[in-house]
């Protein structure tokens, strides 16, 4: 049986709390395992804007201090390394898809200097769940 690990992207392996902070100012990881207040969720609506519509958000994205170790770690004990993302995309945006899977893809591949076949970057817009047996 092949051992399969998936990776995900924001917070593992791509640093989106200091990225969100460089574009909008603000510090996304006091929103992190708690309910927000309504003005925390308008900060919030306007971080995943940020995110969502800005392609130099997701290309200049610095990779997390561990994400060196993280990879190297997961391809030393797994048969296959996968990047598993999910994105959803605005209803009257649904092309959003398939730039920042785009995206994130040439992250990835520029990010582990080429370690990494494209089609083991996963960027659905369905629940992550559905990809783990």
């Amino acid at each position: 049986m092949r051992r399969i690990c998936f990776l995900d992207m924001d917070g593992v392996v791509s640093d989106f709390a200091e990225q969100a902070y460089t574009f909008t100012g603000y510090d996304v990881t006091t929103f992190k395992d708690r309910e927000l207040t309504p003005k925390e969720k308008i900060i919030q609506n306007k971080v995943f804007y940020s995110a969502d519509y800005s392609d130099r958000f997701r290309s200049t994205m610095k990779p997390t201090k561990d994400a060196q170790d993280v990879m190297r770690t997961c391809q030393t004990h797994f048969d296959e390394v996968f990047f598993l993302s999910r994105f959803r995309p605005p209803k009257e945006h649904p092309e959003r898809l398939d730039v920042v899977r785009q995206l994130k893809t040439d992250w990835v591949t520029k990010t582990f200097n080429g370690l990494i076949d494209t089609n083991h970057v996963i960027v659905t817009d369905k629940p992550k769940s559905s990809y783990i047996i």
